[in-house]
Parts: structure tokens; sequence; C-alpha cells
């Protein structure tokens, strides 16, 4: 945008109302309009559940529809998010700029009203004149979406086709100018879950943000439908796990870290527990979202600190409800050169591990306990591309599964197991960085694709929920129809 003084107006063509008067608006509850880097944008007072509903309402959008928070400096990064170093760095690199951050919220700085309830905000700082006045106006941060009514059309919304669109839904639209060239829009970085995700390309380029966020994935061909399927959630968006307390294990990162992040905006008390110390990070990060969670160091291997674990989780909320064995170790030797070593450890940590919880938990679930297991389509169906101790041991787990669920069935606990196909995840990660063996795994499936994590989660907490609480014993595979070949 142009940077010449504004001359703001009302869209009823009244007297202009200056910036002054602008921000006197919004703190009044109502919705301005005012010229970002490349848009006209609705902007309101995010302390204010009235104003950000009058967007909505000029948006025509529901109110499930997440709004962007829009901040007038990186230091408020802290305010409003939970954020790392590398955040921090790459905020003070960048800003002001063409770039958005998603990324965990804090739920006690943003309200509900403006994130639909999810447990993430994505934060845009902007550089035009006027937007940046009107922020420093309301304490530095302001909730906003474009002006465009349909969040469909040009790139570039104009002061015309805001008063079109909006104009006769707010208080004040402001001129900002003759609007100058949009260039290629804002750059959007996902960094909620487990790896750091390019969402949109933008006025940003990835390299200047990768040296400052290893390991950041280019997924723009793919994030909205990731997105769609992960917002799908039944546990997502009716959560069934209210004041329940979950205990999961290998929950530091991949599969399990997401479980846990699921379970607990589920409204589950989730216990994380894992040999990795990161997981302390995920458990700070979920209580600055206003969620519960706690993280414990276990070693599924050692019974008695499984007993330690489960007397800890016991204590801290007087109960343990659910049971979630998603401990795991991969390997992928073959019969020839499989180590003596592999063989052990593969069935200590995914049989003996899954052992060790299920007697433990036991020990203090009462009725309406559940335990999930989570197995391998491996287990029941055989494949080159995984481990012969891996294979052994994830199908060991469907027998034990079967012994408990029937044994703990008369103290009103459940136990079953779910079966996924071969997923991305640190463990993993090798088999999928080769173009070839990604095909294979995609066309060995019927349904045409590898299993997505939200498959597995949703199974899991399907199974963990009261929901199925006449479902004790089963496996249930999801792999796409893979088993069934």
């Amino acid at each position: 945008m142009a940077q010449t003084p504004p001359s703001p107006a009302t869209p009823g063509g009244g007297a202009a109302a200056g910036l002054r008067e602008a921000v006197d608006l919004l703190r009044r509850g109502q919705v301005v309009v005012a010229p970002s880097d490349t848009h006209y944008t609705m902007i309101a007072d995010p302390a204010n559940p009235e104003a950000t509903a009058r967007i909505y309402a000029a948006k025509e959008r529901d109110a499930d529809f997440p709004l962007t928070v829009f901040l007038d400096a990186p230091e408020l990064l802290d305010t409003v998010a939970v954020v790392t170093d590398e955040v921090r760095a790459l905020a003070k690199k960048l800003w002001p700029g063409y770039l958005t951050l998603i990324l965990p919220k804090r739920a006690e700085a943003v309200g509900a009203h403006v994130t639909a309830g999810l447990p993430t905000v994505a934060v845009a700082c902007h550089r035009n004149p006027v937007l940046r006045t009107l922020l420093t106006g309301l304490g530095g941060y302001a909730a906003c979406t474009s002006a465009n009514r349909s969040g469909q059309g040009g790139d570039l919304i104009t002061l015309e086709d805001a008063r079109k669109q909006v104009g006769d839904r707010v208080a004040a639209v402001l001129d900002g100018g003759e609007p100058a060239d949009a260039g290629l829009g804002n750059t959007i970085v996902d960094l909620t879950g487990e790896r750091p995700v390019l969402v949109r390309h933008g006025e940003v380029p990835l390299a200047d943000i990768a040296p400052l966020i290893p390991g950041i994935e280019d997924r723009t061909a793919h994030y909205k439908e990731d997105l769609k399927r992960r917002q799908r959630s039944t546990a997502t968006w009716r959560p069934t796990m209210e004041g329940r307390t979950v205990l999961v294990t290998g929950g530091a990162r991949g599969r399990g870290s997401e479980l846990a992040r699921v379970l607990a905006l589920a409204g589950a008390r989730v216990h994380i527990a894992d040999r990795d110390p990161g997981g302390a990070a995920l458990a700070e990060e979920l209580t600055g979202q206003g969620l519960t969670a706690r993280f414990h160091i276990l070693d599924v291997t050692d019974a008695h600190a499984w007993a330690t674990t489960v007397r800890e989780v016991a204590a801290d909320t007087g109960r343990l409800d659910v049971l979630i064995n998603n401990a795991g170790y991969f390997e992928a030797e073959n019969l020839r050169d499989l180590t003596e070593e592999s063989w052990s450890l593969a069935l200590r940590v995914n049989t003996g591990g899954a052992f060790n919880g299920i007697r433990a938990a036991a020990a203090v679930m009462g009725p309406g306990g559940s335990i999930v297991n989570i197995s391998s389509a491996f287990g029941i169906s055989a494949s080159d591309l995984v481990g012969v101790a891996y294979q052994t041991s994830k199908g060991a787990l469907l027998p034990l599964t079967r012994a408990a669920a029937v044994r703990l069935a008369g103290d009103g606990i459940r136990v079953n197991a779910v079966c996924p196909g071969l997923i991305r995840t640190p463990m993993t990660e090798g088999l999928f960085t080769d173009p070839l063996t990604r095909d294979r795994v995609r066309s060995d499936v019927p349904l045409g694709r590898e299993v997505s994590i939200w498959d597995i989660v949703d199974a899991a907490l399907f199974l963990a929920s009261p929901v199925s609480d006449y479902i004790t014993g089963v496996a249930v595979p999801v792999d796409g129809g893979l088993c069934a070949c």
C-alpha cells in the first residue's frame, strides 16, 4: 500500500472519521475496515466477543472459522502464543513483513471467540501505517480477516471491493491511498505440529526461513486437505473425554504427541510419558493453551518405573481412566541381518512395554477404564518394508489384547488395539525419503494413500472414549484395506 496519509471515511458517505475516532469505535466493540499490506481487512478488538462476532456476520461465515491476530511488534508473540527460541529469532529477523505464523495459543490471552475454540492462533505482522496505528491504539494487536465477504476472489482486496462487499456492515472504512504492487502476499508457516510446515508460498522465500526453522517441510500442495481432515476429527470438535485422566506413552513426538494434543483438546487431563525429555516442552505448550497436561520420564520396559508413573498419575487426579500404549520401537531388518539386540529390544518395547502398562494401569483403573494398544497392520499382514522383529512384536500385541480384555472385563476395563498402516514418523522417516518406497506404500493400499496421523488419532480416541463402551478385545485395522488383500 502507498504510504500516503489516510483519508478515512464512513461507509455511508458521511463526515470523515480520523484514526483516533476509528480506535474509539474499535474499543466500543465495532468493526473497522483498514488497509494491510496486500488487502483491505476487517479488524476488531480481540478482547470483545461481540466485536469478533460482528466480523463473522459481515464475512457471512460460521464462527468455527478462526480469525487471525495482527500484532504490532514481535515482542507480543510471547503474549499471545507459546513460542520457541527459533520462532523468536524468525520473528525478530523478518518482522515487520509478509509473514504469518500458526502457533499454539495462550488461552488466557486469545479467547475462543477469536480462534473458533482451536488451541492455535494465526499471527500476522504488517507494514501499513494505518493498520499499525490502529494496532497501537488497541494495545498492540487485533482480531482480523480480509474484507471480502465470501473469502474468495482476487488476491488484492481494494478499497472499492471492501466498500461494496462489507461497507454496510462495518462502522468505518479507512482509505489507505492507492494500492501498491501486492507482491506475493504473506508466507504462512504452521508451527503447531511435529514438523514445521510451509502452508503458503509468499513474499518471504522458504530459503530465508529454513536456516531459522530447521526441518521445515513444504506442504503447500496438501496443507488444506490435511487441515480439513484434522478439523473433521470427532474428538477435536465434539469432545468426549471431558474430565477423564489419560496416560499416553511415547507421547513426546510423532503420533504420540498428536494423540496427547487431541486428547487434551477433547477435555482430558493428559499425562505424557516418554524416555525423551522433550515431552516436557509439549506439556508446557498444552498448559500454555489453557489445557491440562503433565510430563513423566518413563522407560516402558521397566516394570518398576511403570508402577511409579501410574502412582504419580493417580495421585495427581485421584484416578486413571485411559491408557494408550503408544511407545514403540521400529526396525526394518530382514531375517538374515536381524541382530539379537534388535530382536530383544522390539519384544521388550512393543510387547513387554504394553504388558507392563496393562498390568500397572489395571491396578488403579476402575469400571469404565479403557486401554488402547497401538499395534500395526504388519502385525496382521507381513511385508518386507518393515523388520521381522517389529512385525513379530506388534503381532504379539494382538493375543495380549484379547487375553487382557477377557480377564479385565469383570473389572469393567476394556482393552482394544489399533493396527495402523505405515505412517511417516521420526522412526520411519528413512522409508518415506525414498520416492520408490513411498510410491509402493501408496500402491499397496486399496484406498490409494498412506495412513494419516488423524486416521490413527480418531480410531484411538473412539476406542478410548465412552462412545465405544461395549467394545473390547478387538483389533481395528486402520490401513486403507491393506489387510483385506
